[in-house]
């Protein structure tokens, strides 16, 4: 078991230099209303608290602490496409957010959402495209990838996503050795678990 978690925490060191990026909460809180979680991820080690704020019937806002400071930073999420059946409620949404980190920087993020009645769940999957202004080695990066997740019970959330930088050579030689720089392979891995509470078609948040 001592072996276990020695490995578990080897692997949280090496990640945790793979860029942050902001926990976006499920569905639309109303104006006024709010929702909150705390994310544990392989980029971060620490936890990170994210509070959601419903600022109009289109737009949430959300504010990120971390631990002592990683994974600190803010986002905003707007709603640009909401329809319901039978079985479900589709949402779209575009989230813009920063977070501080080793390799801190901007994300822009297109979610399509769904909520399914029989299951009481949300699923979603989307693109993200990450600006890392000055990572580690002093450079700037720009990554796109993609991301899937899913939402339960009202207080579990769990994210897998990977950004990767098109512009890197095949003889690309990472220059820092501690850490994973903001142009690395590994830096674009994403893993993540929410847990919290969050709202649900017929719920108003707090």
């Amino acid at each position: 078991m001592n072996r276990i978690n020695i490995l578990i925490f080897i692997s949280l060191l090496i990640f945790s230099g793979c860029a942050n990026h902001p926990t976006i909460m499920p569905g639309k809180l109303e104006p006024g209303k709010s929702s909150y979680c705390y994310t544990f991820s392989a980029e971060n080690i620490v936890p990170v608290y994210t509070w959601s704020y419903g600022i109009n019937s289109y737009l949430d806002g959300a504010v990120h602490i971390g631990l002592p400071i990683w994974g600190t930073g803010a986002s905003l999420s707007y709603l640009t496409h909401l329809d319901s059946t039978e079985n479900a409620i589709r949402f779209r949404k575009v989230n813009l957010g920063y977070t501080w980190q080793h390799n801190a920087g901007f994300d822009l993020t297109l979610l399509r959402e769904r909520y399914i009645f029989k299951h009481s769940r949300y699923i979603y999957t989307g693109m993200r495209a990450t600006y890392i202004p000055k990572g580690i080695s002093g450079s700037n990066a720009f990554r796109l990838g993609i991301l899937l997740g899913s939402w339960w019970n009202e207080r579990i959330g769990v994210e897998l996503g990977y950004t990767y930088d098109f512009a890197l050579g095949t003889n690309w030689v990472d220059p820092v050795q501690k850490w994973p720089t903001e142009h690395h392979p590994m830096t674009g891995l994403s893993f993540r678990l929410s847990f919290g509470k969050f709202i649900t078609p017929g719920t108003n948040g707090e």
